[in-house]
């Protein structure tokens, strides 16, 4: 298993880097899981001293996303903020896909107002995105 993989390095005195723990989570999104916590994650990467960059936090946040959980997209927002990783509309655009997969147009629309709120101007993918709410 992926887990199993980073405990070998760890047996193996080898210590994973940022590049290992966003390579787990690419592969944790092509296998479809939905098992991850977040917290702990970061945890364990603040364990191994690894800091979370910003490829880390969009993985996250689209894993997030994919499974319509809004709640925890809008706190890794707040992770990312309080690491000095720029967000973007990334976040934002991951934000109103969790919120689109659970049909709560209204909490979409009101991401797309806290964006503009913050000077970030939606995207292609703000407005693909909300057009996909619209069925």
């Amino acid at each position: 298993s992926l887990r199993q993989i980073m405990l070998d390095m760890r047996e193996r005195k080898l210590s994973p880097d940022v590049v290992s723990y966003n390579t787990l989570l690419k592969a944790l999104k092509r296998h479809k899981t939905s098992s991850l916590d977040v917290a702990t994650f970061l945890e364990e990467m603040k364990s191994c001293a690894v800091q979370p960059n910003h490829v880390t936090f969009s993985s996250l946040m689209s894993l997030a996303a994919k499974f319509a959980d809004a709640r925890s997209v809008e706190d890794l927002i707040q992770r990312a903020k309080s690491h000095g990783v720029d967000t973007g509309t990334f976040a934002f655009n991951s934000l109103i896909s969790a919120h689109i997969k659970v049909s709560d147009l209204q909490s979409a629309h009101a991401v797309v107002k806290r964006m503009q709120k913050e000077n970030l101007d939606p995207d292609v993918v703000t407005y693909t995105t909300m057009m996909k709410g619209q069925r």
